[in-house]
């Protein structure tokens, strides 16, 4: 009876460890924030004091662009992103393998461009302001905060927003729209995006996902 114990016993400290084990493994990432382009590198700030240039594997925290600073960053082969001057966001950990696969990004301030190359993301991401949450699915989208509002345009594919301030339903922008909400808690305003908006947008697009470079630190 005693050595039966110990065997159950055993056996289960096994099954234990390999759980413990299958969900460590399906937690960690596949792919890694990686810097793929850059203008004007003093005024950018990187989390973790790394190495600012072309392939730098980025640590999740707070990356900032300066007054004529562009930082472009992807997420291997699943989205990249432009964060204009003047821009200030608190960027998550990428998504595990199986399991913890949930991420949000907030922007403090300034404009973002992205898009994930015309593919769904293959997990959920949710970027959000003070205003606003912005739930992407395969998408290319511009987020902007501005000091009274926040603003999030739609290109192709979907994002489905929802205000934080005001007593007001989520939004399922259509493509080629924008909407803002306001700081204000003032009614949402839809409208259809301007000639900027779309040429940026439209180069957005078409430049699609990169190719990674080589991985210079980590």
């Amino acid at each position: 009876s005693s050595r039966s114990s110990r065997r159950w016993v055993g056996l289960l400290l096994a099954a234990a460890l390999g759980v413990l084990a299958v969900f460590w493994i399906g937690s960690q990432p596949q792919q890694d924030w990686v810097v793929m382009d850059i203008k004007a590198p003093d005024g950018i700030s990187l989390p973790g004091g790394a190495t600012l240039v072309q392939g730098t594997r980025l640590e999740s925290g707070v990356l900032s662009t300066g007054p004529e600073s562009e930082l472009a960053i992807q997420l291997g082969d699943k989205l990249r992103f432009t964060m204009l001057p003047g821009t200030s966001l608190e960027l998550p950990e990428p998504p595990g393998r199986w399991f913890g696969r949930n991420r949000r990004l907030h922007l403090g301030s300034g404009e973002i461009y992205g898009t994930s190359g015309g593919q769904k993301l293959g997990f959920e991401l949710v970027f959000s302001t003070e205003e606003l949450e912005a739930r992407l699915t395969g998408t290319t989208f511009a987020v902007f905060r501005i000091d009274v509002a926040s603003c999030v345009c739609l290109w192709e594919g979907g994002i489905a927003v929802t205000p934080l301030v005001g007593d007001y339903d989520v939004v399922n922008l259509e493509k080629r729209n924008r909407v803002w909400i306001f700081k204000d808690g003032r009614e949402p305003e839809i409208k259809p995006l301007d000639a900027n908006e779309t040429m940026k947008l439209q180069m957005t697009d078409d430049a699609g996902l990169a190719e990674l470079p080589d991985a210079d630190s980590k």
